[in-house]
């Protein structure tokens, strides 16, 4: 069953043999499982059956088929999954070619200026190696690039934790955009010609940024999507300066504020330039018509090492005000403390009388255990997923300065939060209270919807005794069961706070 009504399948995955090939014997590969997450991902998205469709008997020397042919003008989305193997497959590049000519030939590649066509980079593939139909589209960037040595690293599931959460932070952001696109089809298919609704939110210019901080980057622009926001650029930023400028400052007249975000590194300059990408488009922002409804934020991450004298005398530029508007807003923090200050600005639109900001999807529950409970919390996960709430958990690999800034970046972006005091010690669950109680200083504008604290085996006498005034106590020391969680839920899915 399609989400697209009268077509066969809603998305097509082109895509080269040889990334599709498992690390380890026995394994699936990584085209295999991107197919199976996308697709299981989109349907709770979208709370219905979706039809996504690969060769899965792509040989190496196998040649594109006239059944082949006849379906790509039939099929609503193409997804390339770009790598060097990719580049180099004459079938591929001519199942791309070939979508490409159906689409254009019905007048209907974008709609209304989003592509049908989505670009899955893989693995590093330089912007002048693109095919040329997809050259202009922004990709989804499944591989980093280390800081150090410059080496290239796909991001694989089946490599440990950390790979796991990139990849589904990747593919989470793939699955949204794709979602909503679907939307979009099936409202035109159904209506032709009907008028695609715009984006709740405002539209924002968040500036492209040095390798140093395409994570941080990548953050901002999930929870100003998640907001109903549009952001642009919405393709790569030209290498020639003159080209470079002319669509800088045509998106900037889209946009109601910029964002810029400033690392170590001074970044690319395009041809006949002497500045960076990085401080030409904070210039071009800087020297917009000044006005109210056009500002700002700029943030300077904390405790750089900046070994570049050009990216040193523009970080002394900016802190000195150098060609800033009045409006510019200079942070030097943390990065939740930014997603504090864009959500201030998000909200002022909304309290002087423009449209509010929606969260899109679901509502966050953060769930809040010590790594000793990291298994017993599992039902409780599955279940909260099952019924439709997106459940973040704390980090437990890395420094402690990075737990504590993931920890600190949950409790400002979750709509509810639920502690599970199982094996953890007494002082742990103590912090965890205060923290809860020191949610405001962290930046956070508004309440937290609902919270509990629920009691799970071992039972000890501290647990017995435990109460709260403040705080829902869940006490529960038998296999976890829904029944206890749906005060805890009910408060949260009609938006009044109980005991908070």
């Amino acid at each position: 069953m399609c989400y697209i009504p009268d077509c066969e399948n809603d998305v097509f995955v082109s895509y080269g043999h040889l990334d599709n090939r498992p690390l380890v014997q026995g394994q699936k590969g990584w085209v295999s499982f991107f197919q199976y997450a996308l697709d299981a991902n989109l349907e709770q998205l979208l709370g219905t059956e979706v039809n996504i469709w690969r060769d899965a008997k792509l040989q190496g020397n196998d040649y594109i088929s006239n059944t082949l042919l006849e379906k790509l003008p039939q099929i609503p989305i193409l997804i390339s999954v770009l790598s060097p193997g990719y580049i180099h497959s004459e079938w591929c590049m001519r199942e791309l070619e070939e979508f490409y000519k159906a689409a254009e030939q019905k007048a209907d590649l974008r709609i209304p200026s989003k592509s049908r066509i989505f670009k899955v980079i893989k693995n590093h593939v330089p912007l002048e190696d693109h095919p040329q139909v997809i050259r202009d589209l922004l990709g989804y960037e499944f591989f980093e690039i280390e800081k150090q040595s410059g080496k290239i690293h796909e991001i694989r599931p089946e490599l440990g934790l950390e790979g796991t959460q990139k990849f589904w932070a990747k593919l989470d952001d793939l699955a949204h955009d794709i979602s909503d696109f679907l939307k979009l089809l099936k409202a035109h298919h159904e209506e032709k010609g009907a008028l695609i609704p715009s984006p709740a939110g405002p539209t924002v210019y968040l500036a492209e940024v040095s390798s140093d901080l395409w994570d941080e980057r990548d953050k901002i622009r999930r929870e100003l999507q998640q907001r109903g926001c549009t952001t642009l650029p919405d393709k790569p930023l030209p290498l020639k300066a003159a080209d470079l400028q002319q669509q800088v400052g045509a998106d900037l007249n889209r946009c109601k504020f910029s964002i810029h975000l400033v690392g170590a590194n001074y970044g690319i300059v395009p041809e006949g330039e002497k500045r960076s990408v990085i401080e030409l488009q904070h210039e071009l922002a800087s020297k917009q018509s000044p006005g109210a409804e056009r500002s700002q934020i700029i943030w300077l991450k904390t405790g750089l090492t900046i070994n570049d004298d050009r990216q040193q005398k523009f970080i002394e530029s900016l802190r000195n005000g150098n060609y800033a508007q009045e409006q510019a807003e200079l942070l030097e923090a943390s990065l939740p403390e930014l997603k504090a200050a864009i959500l201030d600005k998000l909200l002022k639109d909304r309290k002087n009388g423009k449209a509010a900001i929606p969260t899109r999807g679901a509502k966050r529950i953060y769930l809040i255990c010590d790594q000793r409970d990291f298994d017993a919390t599992a039902p409780m996960e599955e279940y909260l997923f099952e019924q439709g709430f997106e459940v973040k958990l704390p980090a437990f690999q890395g420094d402690e300065s990075e737990l504590r800034e993931v920890h600190k970046e949950n409790l400002l972006l979750c709509d509810a939060a639920l502690l599970y005091y199982g094996q953890a010690t007494d002082v742990w669950l103590n912090m965890k209270l205060a923290d809860l109680q020191k949610i405001a200083g962290y930046g956070r504008t508004k309440p937290i919807i609902s919270k509990a604290i629920y009691l799970g085996a071992p039972e000890t006498k501290h647990k017995q005794r435990f109460r709260s005034l403040e705080t829902e106590v869940i006490k529960n020391f038998e296999p976890f069961t829904p029944e206890a969680l749906k005060p805890f839920l009910a408060r949260l899915v009609n938006g009044y706070g109980g005991r908070n």
